[in-house]
């Protein structure tokens, strides 16, 4: 009974960090073998393996032991932004992959050639901690109709005399999701025509979840989401201000819709930033 349980218990303890195992990994691996023989279990219980996997989740997530509600916020407001410019990015590359001179024609060309290069340059100067310069550097588009990079540009101009804690672990992957959920947006729209809006909307809703479902692990995703939506929101509101409203219940509803993700994200993940804190 104790060989199978014990080769169960080392390929969960693979999921923690290499340091954690060289130091710790053979005391715990005593530890919960004598409490399953305590208790008389061939196999780990469900809770003991989702705690397990959690734990080692947020050891991988790079959350500094700690850290302020402040340092939190700070870090995912970098992260925000940078979700943000690879949005803009991703979306207009996306786009001219998918629809090539078609979609050209009709946009400008701060978006269609200067903007997916800008956003690259404002991307690299981010990742130097050049928050000021790449504010700078996403304005032209932005004013352009890149309204992605106009909100990186509002959250990077915050950050400016500040110095937000480094994201580390997992956490430095977060910026890939917009990729991912442009990719998967065509890729569905073309395979679905007919019931493209109802998958993109799934897409968003999904990515939305997830960021609520990872607040047990690391609260600044979500947080870095939830700016994410929320600038998604006020770009809405402001396209109902500029074209004018023709069914003042229908733009509350679709307002509505649109400002519950960042609504929970943003609130939850604060009072779970304060929880941390203060641990």
């Amino acid at each position: 009974m104790t060989a199978p349980l014990e080769l169960t218990y080392g390929r969960l303890l693979r999921l923690y960090p290499a340091d954690f195992r060289r130091e710790r990994g053979t005391e715990v691996l005593d530890t919960l073998l004598e409490m399953a023989d305590d208790s008389g279990r061939s196999r780990p219980a469900p809770r003991e393996v989702l705690a397990l996997v959690v734990s080692a989740l947020r050891m991988r997530a790079g959350r500094p032991p700690g850290a302020t509600t402040r340092q939190s916020w700070l870090t995912a407001i970098r992260v925000g932004a940078l979700l943000l410019i690879v949005h803009g990015v991703a979306g207009v590359l996306v786009d001219r992959a998918f629809n090539g001179q078609y979609w050209i024609l009709w946009q400008p060309w701060l978006v269609t050639q200067a903007g997916p290069i800008l956003g690259l340059i404002a991307l690299v100067l981010v990742l130097r901690r050049w928050h000021l310069a790449a504010a700078v550097v996403l304005l032209p588009a932005a004013f352009a109709g890149v309204w992605d990079f106009f909100g990186a540009a509002v959250l990077l101009g915050f950050l400016v005399g500040r110095r937000p804690l480094p994201a580390k672990g997992l956490l430095r992957y977060a910026p890939i999701a917009p990729l991912l959920l442009a990719l998967g947006d065509q890729l569905l729209g073309s395979a679905f025509p007919e019931v493209s809006g109802i998958l993109r909307f799934g897409l968003l809703m999904a990515l939305a979840a997830a960021g609520l479902i990872w607040l047990v692990v690391d609260e600044r995703v979500a947080l870095a989401l939830g700016l994410l939506y929320l600038n998604s929101l006020v770009v809405e509101l402001g396209y109902a201000m500029s074209w004018g409203v023709q069914s003042y219940s229908a733009l509350a509803l679709g307002l509505c819709i649109t400002a519950l993700p960042p609504a929970l994200l943003l609130g939850l993940g604060t009072e779970t930033a304060r929880r941390q804190s203060r641990l």
